[in-house]
């Protein structure tokens, strides 16, 4: 569903919802407050990168590189250049 959170906001990568629905779709509602939270992808990378640092568990952290990658993707989408600066848009 990450990659359809990003899709539905015709971006790339992955996008992790704010409240989550069974399916991993984003639940809430397009009309409240919290419905473009996209902090929460950055927040479920540095989740993953804090257990490795307190796992240094390689291997594992390996398995997660596509999780870094997509919001990765997803976020440097958001970037737009204005001159000799960089805004997240």
């Amino acid at each position: 569903m990450r990659k359809k959170n990003a899709a539905d906001e015709q971006l790339p990568g992955a996008s992790y919802g704010w409240n989550s629905c069974e399916t991993g779709e984003e639940c809430a509602s397009k009309d409240g407050p919290y419905w473009r939270e996209r902090h929460i992808s950055c927040c479920v990378v540095l989740g993953i990168w804090q257990h490795y640092l307190t796992s240094k568990d390689e291997k594992w952290l390996a398995t997660a590189w596509p999780v870094f990658k997509e919001v990765a993707a997803y976020w440097a989408d958001y970037v737009e250049q204005e001159g000799s600066e960089y805004h997240i848009r």
